[in-house]
């Protein structure tokens, strides 16, 4: 922020506030960071615009409200066209829903369905295999509907961004690992055209500056073992996206438990106080830290770090003073 390179972060916590200087600092170390930064809350200032889903994002952000069944993701895949708005794959569900309790019932007894109606069953009957399966469906969407990540769309962080500000992105973890992928996908996209096409000497498109992406409880939205869209896009910027001016900044405390192959490509590592055997057996692996110093790690006293990284000619042993700005969750809670 002080040099007003623009970023975007994921704040579980609610945390990342910038706008009081710390108490007590000297009046040259004070800098007004609050025209620097902008908060957004998913399902208020920021959302998913549902239209730019494909099946697979929306299979996925599916799996938050509740498992799917090859059933279940056999009729998705079947009704949901990219484009859809949220509206019409519910009419959709609900029509073809419609046709199968008539069709299930004796030729006596079936009420007349309209054009539009038959000819969604004839197309999808095959495909879906029947009425309970299309209501289990429809009870996910509405639930996902509900946590309102639909609601708002992802202009004004673009807007904080190109102004060269941080883009904090609030919510609770599980609504940030959903709408994750879909913010960093878009921002990539946008970076890597502008620069590809600067590049090349094609016409510019829109101007999108380079950015730093930071994820609060990294493990969590890049974890060791488990895939998700997530994941693959962080992955993605930090084995390319250097060249394009996308860089990536991770805070865990589970290091052992966040993705290898991000944590290979991450050059400068700042640790702290580690008390978890197999966190610092992961630590003495990718750092240049000697075993004396990777065994004081669950010594180390709050401020206390080391820092590694490859530009260094070793590591060095750290202890920060203080930060610029005082944290909102300050107050001993006891």
């Amino acid at each position: 922020m002080a040099k007003r390179i623009p970023g975007i972060a994921f704040d579980p916590h609610f945390e990342l506030n910038f706008s009081k200087p710390m108490e007590g600092l000297s009046p040259e170390k004070v800098m007004d960071y609050s025209d620097r930064h902008e908060a957004f809350y998913i399902g208020k200032d920021i959302g998913i615009t549902f239209t730019e889903l494909n099946v697979d994002e929306l299979g996925h952000l599916l799996l938050y409200v509740g498992s799917l069944s090859e059933p279940m993701r056999g009729a998705l895949d079947a009704l949901y066209e990219k484009g859809d708005s949220l509206a019409h794959l519910k009419q959709k569900i609900s029509d073809l829903k419609e046709a199968f309790e008539e069709m299930e019932k004796p030729a006596k007894d079936r009420e007349d369905l309209n054009a539009r109606i038959v000819l969604l069953y004839e197309k999808n009957k095959k495909k879906v295999s029947g009425a309970q399966t299309l209501q289990a469906l429809s009870w996910r969407i509405d639930a996902l509907e509900n946590t309102d990540i639909f609601n708002g769309d992802v202009s004004k962080a673009e807007q904080a961004i190109k102004k060269g500000k941080l883009a904090i992105i609030r919510g609770d973890l599980r609504k940030l690992q959903m709408i994750s992928s879909y913010v960093l996908n878009k921002f990539y996209k946008k970076r890597r055209n502008y620069q590809d096409a600067r590049e090349k000497g094609l016409e510019l498109t829109e101007f999108f500056p380079m950015f730093f992406v930071i994820v609060d409880e990294a493990h969590n939205f890049a974890p060791k073992h488990d895939a998700n869209p997530t994941k693959t896009i962080l992955k993605t910027i930090a084995q390319e996206a250097r060249k394009y001016g996308v860089f990536e900044i991770f805070c865990t405390q589970k290091p052992n438990a966040l993705d290898d192959t991000i944590l290979a490509q991450l050059n400068t590592k700042i640790i702290y106080r580690l008390n978890t055997a197999s966190d610092m057996e992961m630590v003495q692996k990718e750092t240049n830290l000697t075993e004396q110093e990777v065994q004081t790690l669950p010594d180390l006293p709050s401020g206390y770090c080391f820092v590694s990284s490859p530009t260094l000619p070793k590591t060095f042993a750290v202890r920060f003073r203080t930060t610029f700005t005082e944290s909102p969750h300050v107050v001993d809670p006891f």
